[in-house]
């Protein structure tokens, strides 16, 4: 077996998450800039309702003036 197959995952859960946390933040906010920060245009473009994504927009931290 390969030494890199091995040795196992070299990341570990918690960085998956928050790389998939960082990649979601991202996305969100370039939608959100792009609607000019209209929440519901913003869900609408994401295929989400809008108050699941402002579920996600407090657990990500995300707010108007945040960078």
């Amino acid at each position: 077996m390969p030494d890199d197959l091995r040795r196992g995952p070299t990341t570990s859960p918690s960085g998956l998450t928050e790389t998939r946390n960082v990649a979601e933040r991202d996305r969100i906010r370039e939608v959100l800039d792009a609607t000019g920060w209209n929440v519901s245009a913003a869900a609408r473009k994401l295929g989400v309702e809008r108050t699941g994504l402002q579920k996600r927009m407090r657990a990500l931290g995300l707010k108007r003036d945040s960078r």
